[in-house]
């Protein structure tokens, strides 16, 4: 989040924070990125929901249930997306 590094005005690396690893073993779903998700905000149909928090984000922002909401045609630096390989 904004105020975890001084003077920091990017994302880090995947993998700067060990710690900071789902049982999944997926790094950095805390305070990096947040999330745009494939799900529309209800009755829109160009408007998607935008989950978690980012490096920019301020600490009030950070928690599991922050939701933003961002159209279709938009380029943010602190929201972007996982791939995801079902292996089964």
């Amino acid at each position: 989040m904004k105020d975890s590094t001084r003077g920091r005005t990017m994302p880090a690396n995947v993998g700067s924070y060990p710690t900071d690893c789902s049982p999944f073993g997926i790094f950095d779903v805390a305070g990096n990125i947040a999330q745009w998700t494939s799900s529309l905000v209800e009755g829109s149909s160009n408007i998607y929901r935008v989950c978690g928090a980012a490096f920019n984000s301020i600490d009030a922002l950070c928690h599991l249930e922050h939701e933003m909401e961002s159209p279709a045609q938009s380029c943010l630096i602190h929201v972007g997306f996982r791939l995801i390989y079902t292996l089964y």
